[in-house]
């Protein structure tokens, strides 16, 4: 038999119920999510991978709101991607609002976006050059008293994470100086910003 890649031995496992969906989330970040979702109409996260926070943000959402997921889902080996075919049925499991999943790295995606946007979840490119892209292309349409929560910005107990790091770096060094936001606080390497 042929060596399988370890993503193709995790689908199969996924598929007949035995692993369940990665995520680099903890479980505090997920209750976070949960907690700012409701009344929230327009939800855009930037970085899918297997859809564990999708699922959350859908789950705790309106009825009447529209999530936006917005990642390339590169193929690999298998010629279809893995996390793309987990997410959408990670995102399945609950039917609240509406969900456009969009296949594009976010700033392919950000020259045709024209609505306001309640709360940005960034979870996405990791370098700091693209951390600031997405910061500063995405949060012009977050509407004012709207969130913005950015991941893996910040070393916690249950996470670490480098000085080196995009979204570390980004907080510390860009929105931190920004007057038009405020850090409202952290959970474990969630930094919760509003855009005033």
């Amino acid at each position: 038999m042929p060596f399988l890649p370890v993503n193709a031995v995790h689908y199969l496992r996924y598929m007949i119920g035995v692993d369940k969906a990665n995520t680099q989330t903890t479980e505090a970040e997920r209750a976070l999510l949960g907690r700012v979702a409701p009344k929230c109409k327009v939800i855009v996260e930037l970085g899918v991978f297997e859809g564990v926070s999708s699922r959350v943000l859908r789950t705790a959402m309106d009825e009447d709101a529209e999530l936006y997921c917005i990642d390339p889902f590169p193929k690999g080996r298998l010629r279809f991607s893995v996390q793309r075919s987990i997410s959408m049925r990670e995102i399945a499991k609950c039917r609240n609002g509406e969900v456009h999943m969009l296949r594009y790295h976010s700033y392919e995606a950000v020259p045709n976006w024209t609505r306001d946007i309640d709360l940005l979840y960034m979870d996405g490119d990791h370098s700091f050059e693209g951390s600031c892209r997405d910061f500063s292309q995405w949060t012009q349409f977050v509407r004012s008293g709207g969130l913005i929560l950015i991941h893996t910005s910040r070393s916690s107990p249950n996470k670490f994470v480098p000085d080196t790091c995009g979204p570390l770096r980004l907080v510390n060094e860009v929105v931190t100086q920004d007057i038009g936001f405020r850090i409202d606080g952290y959970i474990d390497s969630m930094a919760i910003v509003e855009k005033l």
